[in-house]
């Protein structure tokens, strides 16, 4: 890792200034949900209408946001979906002043834009400054980050959030961006080979398109991933609203406890992320296992009243999350050729947020109508399904290659 890390400096500026944005991103989000969980006394339904506006956008203009990723140069992409990001801090600062849910609502919409538009490119920007052969390495680094803030950003959001007040906090948030753009701005690309003229207007944005889906469910490697990753955003949506009742109904807990449920997962994911590497497992094999792991510890969480028993799911949970999202990553950055990373990584996403907000935004009314155990072993189902998938399709993958061969 070190070796990595001396010989790609460009690399690191960039992962220095992740850092910082994931920790801009945690903040705002325990802002959020804590301002949300104020303003509507605690409603269900108000948690899944502000999930559903923070995943909508991926849905709505994921596949669009991915032609643009592909045609345009990256780190200018990148840069001006941090200066949005930046602008929004001041529409949230009106949203607190005015006491509006409508107004916090719109603020997760934009946001999300800003989100979407940010790491659409962000595949494809590793690419140009790492060496294929570094690239999990680089992976791996990635996740480390995001299971650090995992950890760190939850707590250290809540006490920010209780302890300084709103308006410090944004303040923090509005700096904490600001790093992560000035580090971005920092690295230096090679150039690229100058790409054969894009068709222009409408028609020619939506052949690019189809193109990316079409290269998405071609790739044998990438096709089984648009079938789990429905599954996936089906499970992901009703146990992302539902988590923090998880606490304050099965296990009686107050809600400030959800921090401390957050990073608990990200203990788990920081560990899993030195220690999935290690794994000697093929990324397919990894992703299956993943799943499977996610589906049985999401049912294992409330399979016993006590924080313990819940907790323990919730750190193994982070281990199968962790081998997903890394053999997921890796798999796109060597079987998918560059100048398509952007629309096949928006195609698995909008397949996946779709489900997820959608399940999102019925999740508080279903609350509403069954019991909190049944909907989340509906969710843990429902991974469980996607990984058995995955291993079947998988399966037939390796039947092939057996004649064709192909890199696994």
């Amino acid at each position: 890792m070190w070796a990595f890390i001396r010989g790609n400096p460009r690399f690191v500026k960039f992962w220095v200034g992740m850092w910082f944005s994931e920790f801009g991103d945690w903040v705002r989000n325990m802002a959020l949900i804590y301002l949300v969980m104020d303003l509507s006394g605690g409603s269900a339904i108000a948690v899944s209408i502000n999930m559903f506006c923070e995943f909508a956008p991926l849905v709505i203009f994921g596949l669009f946001i991915g032609v643009l990723a592909d045609r345009w140069e990256h780190k200018k992409t990148m840069l001006s979906a941090v200066f949005i990001r930046i602008l929004l801090i001041g529409l949230l600062i009106a949203a607190v002043a005015l006491q509006s849910l409508t107004v916090v609502y719109a603020v997760a919409f934009l946001s999300a834009i800003g989100t979407v538009l940010f790491r659409a490119p962000s595949s494809a920007f590793t690419m140009r400054i790492v060496k294929k052969e570094d690239l999990r390495m680089a992976v791996n680094l990635r996740q480390m980050s995001y299971s650090t803030m995992f950890l760190i950003g939850p707590p250290l959001g809540t006490l920010l959030y209780m302890g300084i007040g709103t308006a410090w906090t944004l303040f923090l948030i509005l700096v904490l961006f600001t790093i992560n753009f000035a580090f971005i701005a920092s690295v230096t690309l090679d150039k690229m080979e100058k790409k054969a003229s894009s068709a222009k207007g409408f028609g020619g944005v939506m052949a690019e398109m189809n193109d990316g889906f079409r290269q998405a469910w071609m790739n044998r490697m990438v096709r089984p991933l648009l079938f789990s990753n429905a599954l996936f955003g089906l499970s992901a949506g009703l146990s992302n609203v539902l988590s923090i009742f998880i606490l304050t109904e099965f296990l009686d807990q107050p809600k400030e406890t959800y921090s401390l449920f957050v990073a608990t997962q990200g203990v788990g994911m920081l560990v899993a992320s030195f220690v999935i590497p290690k794994v000697k497992l093929s990324r397919p094999a990894l992703l299956t296992g993943g799943m499977i792991v996610m589906g049985l510890c999401s049912m294992g969480m409330m399979s016993y009243p006590h924080y313990l028993v819940t907790y323990s799911f919730v750190v193994l949970f982070a281990f199968g999350m962790v081998a997903f999202n890394i053999s997921m990553a890796t798999l796109l950055q060597t079987t998918v050729d560059m100048s398509y990373q952007g629309r096949v990584t928006t195609t698995l996403q909008t397949v996946g947020t779709g489900t997820m907000a959608l399940m999102m935004l019925s999740a508080g009314w279903l609350h509403e109508l069954l019991p909190l155990q049944a909907i989340i072993l509906t969710a843990g189902s429902a991974m469980l399904l996607g990984g058995m998938l995955l291993q079947m399709m998988y399966s037939r993958v390796k039947t092939e290659a057996q004649e064709k061969p192909l890199p696994l």
